[in-house]
């Protein structure tokens, strides 16, 4: 139904019986979401021929246009929803004629969707609500009685009322018979493992009684607060597109009440016996007669005398007594699975220090699954791990990697290289001293969660597609093994970064790429510096990369450095190829603190490439320096040309009560607790420092839309008024 809302701008004209009546501020939306025509263009007033101005008074009353969009909410169900639309400023020209605006173009604060509707307005506007962007972030593969334990994050642009999405809904399957949907519209802070830093996350335990004894899987759909029925994420979607485990697809589990209730076992110890030793359901009978390894409980589990043949893998559990060493070794036999893995943790009565797993070469197992689709699983649960030697790992079969889940662990590795072969890992809740090579992608291999992970990376890489809720220090390049896929950083806090290398690089990897559903919300970065002028610690597709991103969300960071060093380097769309032009498109970037805030486009590739015939064509990135979708940026330093606006390097407009910095030399301070990052060109940071604001920061009072619930350290966020910028409240 069209509504009739009375904007208080513009001309009017007579209504029957009705006086006059309000014409809307613009015409029409064009087919690119962002930009308008104005309704009248006599009327425009003459200080908006400044691009640097507003078109109404910061903090003031901004010309707006009043816009019905549809949604949901926190049940799931459809929703209408009415909002405003600010018109900013005029659309600029492109290179050569960037200082000049357009006659009649003007740039909004944010998109309209094709769905949206604006009384007396034509909506031309060809962009839709993204599908949010999600993730499991629980272990998965395990063994449950009447009750599993499920956890998701999920992002959309189009946050509000302190939550990212309106609602999410899981239910269990068993592929004959479905769980009503459990929905859940609030988050809570987890508790399920031993995280670094708080992670709020959509939790519920849903009740499988109803299924029958083996393999079941949960599935999600999580529906934004803006979208239609195209907008919903469906994990059964991605599972009907083959898409990888890694992806937000089904998760399996394994229900069995008797199994649960008494799961065959197996005691690991110095002084056991591989050739005596014996599985049981009777934690008593198994201690009395332990093996001396784990891959010597593992081949001797379908054994007929000393295994559980019936049960074979599922559920299976090794307890580790003491340090055990000579862990390594080829199973001659399949050792098969259902929907659960085996699980290998400390016993009871032995502390996680003292329960340790140590390799002594390396450990196949000759794990089966036999559930079509899935790789066999072990979870090593509450135990430590150590390795020192390269050639020691864990192997999966060619053609059936095993999935490696660790949760809250303790891992030790002097040796270095690759621990895994034809395998994938899964971190929660994991301390690594000595982690190298544990974290980042390698040949055949995945990581496809780093939750609640503490190590010192020592300048090496990890893979960025989910990361949550982790103290990393001194992160190098991360590289991940599919760049088309997304990815989300998530409540982490990456610490003595010394910038000799791109810390947080995203990027698409070829030409013709398009990215879809990047995450960088609520992290802290500690630049420490290095040198004068060091690397990014945020790049957006920059530099000479390839490729096109679509739904990018980059809010409550709290980047620190100056001048060049740790600056963002977001949206760029410059090369010294003709060949590869990108476009950006639906970003949203919010509350966040910078050392410096970088783009380049058109005005950048006429000028600092001199590609004169090209820079025209290089405008991929209008959206995003008109300000479209940002609010309450705060940079320490101005960009790198010198310039807080409308330069090679900088937006034209960074987005409603932002401050930027207008100095290489002299920060724009937003006053830490306890500031050890990089402050100066030549004073570098020792770490360790408290990024709280002070109260009298400049970089407060400064964001209006909220999206989370909750800021780094766990405190709550307001629900009214403006929040900080930064990762804390």
């Amino acid at each position: 139904m069209a509504l009739r809302l009375g904007l208080g701008y513009g001309r009017r004209r007579s209504v029957a019986g009705g006086g006059p009546a309000p014409v809307p501020l613009i015409a029409s939306v064009n087919a690119e979401g962002w930009s308008a025509e104005y309704a009248v263009p006599g009327d425009l007033p003459a200080f908006v021929t400044t691009l640097p101005s507003e078109m109404g008074p910061d903090g003031g009353s901004p010309k707006t246009v009043s816009v019905m969009r549809a949604g949901y909410d926190a049940t799931g169900a459809t929703a209408a929803y009415a909002e405003s639309r600010i018109i900013t400023k005029r659309k600029r020209q492109v290179y050569p004629n960037y200082t000049l605006a357009t006659t009649a173009t003007v740039a909004l604060d944010d998109y309209v969707y094709s769905t949206d509707v604006i009384a007396g307005v034509t909506n031309n506007s060809t962009e839709t609500s993204p599908k949010p962007i999600a993730a499991w972030v629980m272990p998965s593969r395990q063994l449950v009685g009447n009750s599993v334990h499920w956890e998701l994050i999920a992002f959309h642009r189009d946050f509000r009322s302190n939550r990212q999405v309106a609602c999410v809904r899981v239910r269990a399957n068993d592929g004959t018979t479905q769980t009503a949907w459990q929905t859940v519209a609030a988050t809570v802070i987890s508790t399920l493992c031993e995280d670094a830093n708080p992670v709020e996350a959509y939790a519920g335990d849903l009740d499988v009684s109803a299924l029958a004894t083996g393999a079941f899987w949960l599935e999600a759909e999580v529906y934004p607060w803006i979208g239609g029925a195209a907008s919903v994420l469906k994990s059964e979607d991605l599972w009907a597109a083959s898409a990888s485990p890694r992806e937000f697809t089904r998760r399996y589990f394994h229900r069995d009440t008797a199994l649960a209730a008494a799961p065959p076992l197996a005691y690991v110890k110095n002084g056991g016996s591989d050739s005596t030793g014996v599985w049981s359901t009777n934690a008593a009978t198994a201690l009395a007669t332990p093996f001396a390894t784990v891959a010597g409980a593992t081949s001797a589990i379908t054994n007929a005398t000393r295994g559980t043949a019936s049960k074979t893998g599922t559920g299976a559990r090794i307890r580790l007594v003491d340090n055990t060493a000579s862990n390594s070794g080829t199973n001659g036999t399949s050792f098969p699975q259902g929907g659960a893995g085996i699980v290998i943790e400390r016993a009871p009565g032995t502390a996680r220090a003292d329960a340790v797993m140590n390799f002594a070469g390396s450990l196949r197992l000759g794990l089966t699954c036999s559930v079509a689709g899935l790789e066999p699983h072990m979870t090593f649960y509450d135990v430590s791990l150590g390795r020192s030697v390269n050639t020691q790992k864990f192997y999966g079969e060619s053609g059936t990697p095993i999935g490696l889940q660790f949760w809250n662990a303790r891992i030790t590795d002097t040796a270095g290289g690759q621990y895994q072969q034809n395998g994938n890992g899964y971190f929660f809740g994991v301390v690594f001293t000595n982690t190298i090579h544990w974290l980042g992608a390698g040949t055949g291999t995945q990581i496809r969660i780093t939750r609640g992970v503490t190590a010192d990376l020592n300048t090496t890489q990890i893979e960025p597609w989910i990361v949550i809720g982790s103290n990393l220090s001194r992160i190098s390049a991360a590289s991940a093994t599919d760049p088309t896929k997304g990815v989300i950083y998530y409540a982490n806090r990456f610490l003595l970064m010394n910038a000799y290398g791109p810390a947080l690089a995203i990027s698409a990897g070829a030409i013709g790429d398009v990215m879809t559903g990047i995450v960088f919300v609520q992290n802290l970065a500690e630049i420490i510096g290095g040198h004068a002028n060091g690397a990014p610690g945020l790049r957006i597709s920059s530099d000479n990369q390839f490729g096109d991103t679509v739904h990018t969300i980059v809010a409550h960071n709290t980047i620190t450095g100056c001048s060049g060093t740790g600056r963002s380097n977001l949206f760029y769309d410059e090369g010294a190829t003709t060949n590869n032009r990108r476009k950006h498109r639906l970003m949203r970037c919010v509350g966040n603190i910078h050392a410096q805030l970088n783009t380049k486009a058109d005005i950048y590739v006429g000028g600092g490439l001199g590609m004169t015939d090209e820079a025209p064509n290089r405008t991929g990135q209008l959206a995003y320096s008109h300000g479209v979708g940002s609010e309450g940026e705060f940079s320490i330093s101005c960009s790198a040309d010198s310039s807080s606006t409308g330069g090679g390097f900088s937006p034209l407009y960074p987005g409603r009560r932002a401050s930027l910095g207008t100095s290489l030399s002299v920060n724009n301070d937003p006053l830490f607790v306890d500031n050890k990052s990089m402050t100066s060109a030549t004073d570098y940071g020792t770490g360790g420092g408290d990024y709280h604001l002070q109260g009298g920061s400049p970089a407060r009072n400064r964001v209006l839309a909220r999206g989370l619930a909750f800021d780094l350290g766990g405190a709550a966020r307001p629900t009214s008024g403006l929040d900080a910028s930064g990762a804390y409240t």
